[in-house]
């Protein structure tokens, strides 16, 4: 694993190793049976950091979840990767709060993976290694019910000057992506852990 690389994963890990003692069994529920127009949202503060990740069945984000057979597909699949890459897209943070992202990391499915918002821009083993898991799990889902699963997976890293401002988070993902109906959401702020299920009238998150 590189050093650039490090902080990023630390940050997933971080993430998922405490998001099971946040979800409710109907959010597992949920994810398990790929629901559409359902995803999730994972928030994190860590003394300065914040960590946000983000997965989505592809058909919320592209509107299909097949291999792209069109070049318009095809541009839509890295049209919304773009958009994802950067977080001012699809979320607002607190002015006050100083958060500058250090890390970010945008898998999407059924494309080659271009280079993201490293700094080396260049592949990692642990990156492929993820690449590689995922297809397995897409794979997977496609022999079990005879149709084809894939997701969007995003995670971001932020390093924030005050986080005591750091107090909320507004979703854009509903206006970015329409396919989008309900976010599980899981929190761990500053004062605890919380869930909340995030709909596109009632989108901001209290940290």
């Amino acid at each position: 694993m590189t050093n650039q690389t490090r902080p990023l994963f630390l940050a997933s890990a971080l993430v998922l190793a405490t998001v099971s003692t946040v979800h409710a069994s109907e959010t597992t529920r949920q994810l398990d049976a790929h629901a559409h127009g359902h995803a999730s949202l994972n928030v994190a503060i860590d003394n300065n950091s914040l960590i946000i990740e983000f997965e989505s069945p592809a058909a919320n984000i592209v509107g299909f979840e097949h291999e792209p057979e069109n070049d318009e597909q095809k541009a839509a699949l890295m049209k919304a990767r773009e958009t994802l890459a950067t977080p001012a897209n699809v979320f607002v943070l607190p002015a006050g709060a100083g958060c500058k992202l250090t890390e970010a990391d945008v898998d999407a499915p059924h494309s080659e993976h271009a280079d993201e918002k490293h700094d080396d821009h260049k592949h990692d083993e642990k990156h492929e290694e993820k690449h590689e898991d995922k297809h397995k799990h897409d794979e997977k889902h496609e022999k079990e019910d005879g149709e084809v699963h894939s997701e969007f997976h995003a995670t971001w890293m932020f390093e924030c000057d005050a986080v005591d401002k750091l107090d909320s988070l507004e979703v854009k993902i509903f206006d970015r992506f329409p396919g989008t109906e309900e976010i599980d959401a899981s929190i761990i702020g500053r004062t605890g852990q919380s869930a909340k299920e995030l709909t596109p009238s009632d989108k901001r998150i209290e940290l």
